[in-house]
């Protein structure tokens, strides 16, 4: 069974995105369409080990925060927690 991400729509026009486990493309079109919605758009959804790394500069960028979260005298659970609020992106949260 492969993990796709959809994007579909209702009846009443309504988007809904999610992701549901098919063994091809048309069993992902008739579990959608055996709740009401028309298939948009899909694609693969690649296990975590599998996704895009954070760039270098991201990265540097997160340790150069924790040493001066650390050298401020911040719990490392604090500091993680305040890096988490700010990182614009939703794999790094």
């Amino acid at each position: 069974m492969t993990l796709y991400r959809y994007k579909a729509f209702d009846k009443a026009g309504i988007i809904h995105k999610g992701t549901i486990e098919a063994s091809s493309l048309e069993t992902l079109r008739n579990s959608l369409c055996a709740q009401n919605l028309s298939l948009v758009s899909h694609s693969r959804d690649l296990p975590f080990f599998f996704q895009r790394r954070p760039s270098p500069k991201v990265l540097m960028n997160i340790c150069l925060h924790l040493e001066q979260f650390e050298n401020a005298g911040i719990p490392l659970i604090e500091s993680l927690e305040e890096l988490r609020k700010t990182q614009s992106s939703q794999k790094l949260k």
